[in-house]
């Protein structure tokens, strides 16, 4: 999660107040706007460097949480999939609302940490189950190595959001065995 300028404060954006609608901007143009604002913030405003970091490693974060959940009931996968929307619409709204940031480090972090965690409840002899702490083992090295990427050629408020995001992908563990 890259951060483009100083942190917002919150309402101070260009939709007003509590996230409602500036009444001066008409609901056309500010949903034009708000589609320009997801597109550079999932473009890292046209970054390709930060895109192939970042997507690069979304998509381990995502193959992994699939085949973590093909191996549970539905129900969970359900659970699963909410958790993954939470977290997307978290991380979009961080950089609508909140943060003048860009970027989707925030959910592969997360995803990452939880499934490490998840992986403790794997069976180590199933050749499958091997092979899923095989991909995890190389994501989570990876993502090591792209986190002190950004904490040496980023600002530092980019390196607290990755750590924060570790601890959401923990709380959601938590979460997600207390609700079943």
């Amino acid at each position: 999660m890259s951060y483009v300028g100083n942190i917002r404060p919150y309402g101070s954006g260009k939709w007003g107040s509590h996230g409602k609608a500036n009444a001066n901007v008409p609901a056309e143009e500010m949903m034009k706007s708000v589609w320009r604002d997801v597109v550079a913030i999932l473009t890292y405003q046209g970054s390709w460097w930060d895109c192939l970091l970042n997507y690069g490693m979304t998509v381990p974060a995502l193959y992994i949480l699939y085949v973590c959940g093909k191996k549970k009931s539905t129900g969970i996968q359900m659970r699963w999939g909410l958790w993954l929307v939470a977290l997307i619409s978290y991380q979009l709204s961080l950089c609508l609302f909140l943060f003048e940031c860009v970027g989707i480090s925030i959910v592969w972090n997360t995803v990452l940490a939880w499934m490490l965690l998840e992986s403790r409840m794997l069976d180590s002899s199933v050749e499958s189950d091997a092979h899923i702490c095989n991909v995890l083992f190389w994501g989570v090295v990876s993502a090591i190595v792209v986190n002190f990427y950004y904490l040496v050629f980023d600002e530092f408020i980019t390196t607290v959001a990755h750590v924060l995001s570790w601890g959401l992908g923990f709380a959601i563990f938590y979460c997600d065995r207390k609700c079943g």
